[in-house]
């Protein structure tokens, strides 16, 4: 089976503190893959911790990269956390990419085969602001792209490596818009509004 380097897909339900690892096989190793068997899973997740809506990317190599949000009770604030597999399959201990005291939830992750980006929302609710963190040989600090009150983040990467999102602003006493961004060359993002306000976006 092959696996395509941009492929990436949710966990749409997985138990509270466990993510699947190595799905469909992508990211078997060679004695499993002679012998057509997925590994066993992989608990990635701090213990008696709570969490959910995993996202799960695909890189050139086979390796799995992993994307989820965690928090100490169902309550407390949630964080994101990201782990990754080396060549041979073998999982790294989990990092808590998103920063400040405020929630950080629905991850999403994407990669063109060895750069990687996780967006997320993140902040008081109903006044979340759309965060990104990139891995271009290392994790760089996460950054706002947005302003209060988006949701919604979809990302997609290309070959070259450049990253676009789009997100729904959800307008205070205004219609909600659509917005997007692009990656420049120089790293930062133009933003834009693809909607005309006359109507609400969803």
């Amino acid at each position: 089976m092959t696996c395509d380097p941009t492929f990436r897909r949710s966990l749409l339900t997985i138990p509270v503190v466990v993510l699947a690892a190595g799905m469909l096989g992508c990211a078997m190793s060679s004695a499993q893959a002679s012998t057509n068997e997925l590994p066993s899973p992989r608990v990635l997740s701090s213990g008696n911790h709570w969490a959910e809506n995993a996202d799960i990317a695909i890189r050139a190599d086979g390796s799995s990269i992993a994307a989820w949000e965690e928090s100490g009770t169902a309550d407390s604030p949630r964080a994101i956390k990201v782990a990754a597999q080396d060549e041979f399959g073998r999982w790294g201990d989990a990092r808590t990419l998103s920063t400040g005291t405020t929630s950080a939830r629905l991850p999403k992750i994407v990669t063109n085969g060895t750069e990687v980006s996780v967006a997320w929302q993140q902040g008081l609710t109903g006044s979340e602001r759309i965060m990104l963190a990139e891995f271009e040989g290392e994790w760089k600090s996460p950054r706002a792209l947005s302003t209060k009150h988006c949701a919604d983040v979809e990302l997609a990467m290309d070959s070259a490596g450049t990253t676009s999102l789009s997100w729904i602003r959800h307008g205070v006493g205004e219609a909600s818009a659509v917005e997007f961004a692009q990656e420049k060359p120089a790293g930062s993002f133009h933003t834009q509004t693809l909607t005309d306000g006359s109507e609400s976006a969803k």
